[in-house]
């Protein structure tokens, strides 16, 4: 071989960029049906597109319910802490009758 010859050193017939046994997947059949239907205006739709389309939904639903993550203790006690600290500031607030731009409302002397 001379100087000028490219020289290949990976596998014959792979492509490159490309790794072995990596498959796009596409959309199952039932989520591409329930796809089309959900374009359509709800008048448009037959009884059995409706009824296929709000059980895809119902199922999609329930298994996003069913797959959530459990937040951290830190999360938790973190959202807990930033919502009790702001239930205490918009009550001492209204309580001393501190409007949202922070004036001071007049009392209605009765």
């Amino acid at each position: 071989m001379t100087e000028e010859q490219l020289k290949h050193f990976g596998i014959l017939g792979m492509h490159w960029g490309k790794k072995k046994g990596k498959t796009i997947l596409s959309p199952h059949k039932d989520y591409s049906i329930a796809d089309n239907i959900r374009k359509k205006d709800i008048r448009e739709m037959s009884n059995e597109e409706l009824k296929t389309l709000t059980s895809r939904v119902q199922l999609e639903k329930s298994y996003r319910d069913v797959s959530k993550k459990e937040l951290s203790m830190g999360k938790q006690f973190m959202q807990n802490f930033t919502r009790q600290t702001l239930n205490t500031v918009l009550t001492t607030l209204v309580a001393k009758g501190i409007d949202s731009t922070g004036n001071v409302l007049k009392k209605s002397m009765g």
